[in-house]
């Protein structure tokens, strides 16, 4: 799958969604760094849902203060996001604030969306 993200960037290097996806299957195979690169080029070319690709790169790395940035990003222009809102939650909870993640874990509670089975695992332990 990045080969083929990969074609399609060289044929349209400024393709943000391609980058975004490419972004995720990179997280997917553990290749953080690159997969940030590819959020932050993303996120250069106004694709806001790229924020919680590098969240999610950031939590992976236990750089939560990094990845609340970026989850609070995506939530001011996508406030029903449960995603991102869960996502917040790991943040919130790896910075010692259990109200504030107890408080976005209501808030996915409440969502009509389902969360995929994958955002369990950036949860923090």
């Amino acid at each position: 799958a990045v080969e083929a993200f990969t074609v399609a960037l060289s044929l349209r290097p400024t393709f943000a969604k391609a980058l975004y996806q490419r972004g995720h299957v990179l997280l997917e195979t553990n290749q953080v760094e690159p997969a940030i690169e590819d959020f932050n080029k993303a996120i250069e070319l106004n694709y806001s849902l790229a924020h919680v690709g590098r969240g999610k790169a950031f939590l992976l790395q236990q750089r939560a203060s990094e990845a609340l940035v970026d989850l609070k990003e995506c939530l001011a222009s996508r406030p029903d996001y449960a995603v991102a809102y869960h996502l917040r939650a790991a943040a919130y909870e790896l910075l010692g604030r259990a109200d504030d993640a107890q408080k976005d874990q209501k808030k996915v509670a409440a969502s009509a969306l389902l969360l995929p089975r994958r955002c369990s695992r950036w949860a923090a332990a």
